[in-house]
């Protein structure tokens, strides 16, 4: 038979177990514990002078104190000790935008928002080499009316008409909501000055008879409806494709990526300690 004996006036009673534990109940409540609640707490630690109680609550006696009931801080040093570690553990305590609190006393680094770009095949491209085999095609990837924020290239992919590159490249100064304009070419190796510049065939159009041959471009918005890593294909534009042809498709991925901002620099994460 268990055995109760009631502390103090109020509604929390303590009771033994048949083994002899003991662990409190709530009458009101129905629920139980085995930890001393707060209200039947009394401290029986003598005061130091100039010190007043210092008491740590089961939950804070966990997390600080490595035990489970309400708990006294003997002495000052400890009790300094502790108010050190809440303040240490008030640092990694997150904000309702997921950022650090007090970073940069932590010297923690900041982070950049960077498009990875996936260009990854093409299909169905028109034959541009009329005195040739088949076209060699690449592609290329720049800022709609805003070339000077960078590009992107793949490698060339040697007599086909249905190219996989598998390209993946990254653009540091990006925002979402902006265009980026995707064309494929012919590479022609008769002309190297323009076949590895691409900006100067994108820009200098009285280059372009000579040099390597657009063979269809398309105008991607970047949001964040697409921006998710899932491959997609877009019809690619051809005006010098004959008419009733069958159209042509690039398939691309766009992802959004946090790189840390070290010393000033967007850094690639994976090339850390390379």
């Amino acid at each position: 038979m268990q055995q109760r004996c009631s502390i103090y006036d109020n509604d929390w009673i303590r009771m033994r177990t048949q083994d002899g534990r003991i662990y409190f109940a709530n009458r009101a409540t129905g629920c139980s514990q085995w930890s001393m609640p707060t209200e039947l707490y009394r401290s029986q630690r003598v005061k130091f002078h100039g010190v007043g109680e210092s008491l740590l609550m089961p939950s804070a006696a966990k997390a600080l104190a490595g035990v489970d009931c309400v708990t006294n801080v003997r002495g000052i040093a400890s009790a300094s000790l502790i108010e050190d570690l809440i303040e240490q553990a008030s640092l990694l305590l997150l904000d309702t935008h997921g950022l650090l609190r007090k970073r940069s006393s932590l010297h923690l680094p900041t982070y950049q928002d960077v498009l990875q770009v996936q260009i990854i095949s093409a299909r169905g491209l028109r034959n541009a080499d009329l005195f040739s085999d088949i076209s060699d095609p690449f592609a290329s990837c720049t800022f709609v009316g805003k070339e000077e924020k960078g590009s992107l290239r793949t490698q060339v992919t040697k007599n086909t008409l249905n190219p996989v590159w598998n390209y993946i490249g990254h653009l540091t100064n990006f925002d979402l909501g902006e265009t980026l304009k995707f064309t494929v070419w012919d590479s022609d190796d008769s002309n190297p000055n323009i076949k590895n510049n691409v900006l100067t065939n994108l820009l200098g159009a009285s280059g372009l008879d000579d040099g390597d041959d657009t063979i269809g471009a398309v105008d991607v918005t970047v949001h964040s409806n697409n921006c998710d890593g899932i491959p997609r294909e877009y019809e690619l534009i051809d005006n010098q494709q004959k008419k009733g042809a069958d159209p042509s498709f690039i398939t691309l991925a766009f992802s959004l990526l946090s790189w840390p901002v070290i010393n000033g620099v967007i850094t690639d994460p994976s090339a850390q300690g390379q």
